[in-house]
């Protein structure tokens, strides 16, 4: 009896197609559980801040003085962080500056997780911004912001 060409390849490539799935399948359902685990930390709320409410001259100032003990002390720590609206970009980005009437210049860079609530801010609203500080580059840097109350 003559057997088919299909049979004679699916013969000599099952334990191929074996080895391959037991090999990768492992492979990729780790890929897949990084992925969702480093979402989930991008959607988890913020911590409660462990450090005073601060305007946004009092940590620009801290920058300015001794950028390197502001670093120790801010950095990788959530703020709540008061001052005025100077802009509001589209990709989710809000800058801060005093509250002075002399200010004129943006000294918080705030990116928030989500664009909800940020569409209705103007320039001169006053907000507080709940943010984890990565420290200065130019501007005192504030990723996964949220508006407080």
């Amino acid at each position: 009896m003559d057997e088919e060409p299909c049979d004679s390849i699916w013969r000599v490539s099952k334990p191929v197609i074996i080895t391959a799935i037991v090999i990768f399948v492992p492979f990729i359902a780790c890929a897949l559980l990084i992925v969702l685990l480093l979402i989930r930390a991008e959607v988890a709320p913020l911590s409660e801040p462990t450090l005073p409410k601060m305007s946004v001259e009092q940590l620009r100032d801290a920058y300015r003085e001794n950028e390197l003990a502001a670093d120790q002390r801010y950095k990788g720590e959530v703020l709540d962080v008061h001052g005025v609206v100077n802009s509001v970009e589209s990709d989710g980005t809000v800058y801060l500056q005093s509250e002075s009437v002399f200010a004129f210049v943006s000294e918080v860079r705030c990116t928030f997780r989500t664009r909800y609530g940020i569409a209705n801010l103007r320039k001169g609203h006053k907000i507080t911004v709940r943010g984890k500080c990565e420290g200065r580059s130019g501007l005192v840097n504030l990723v996964r912001c949220e508006l407080r109350e």
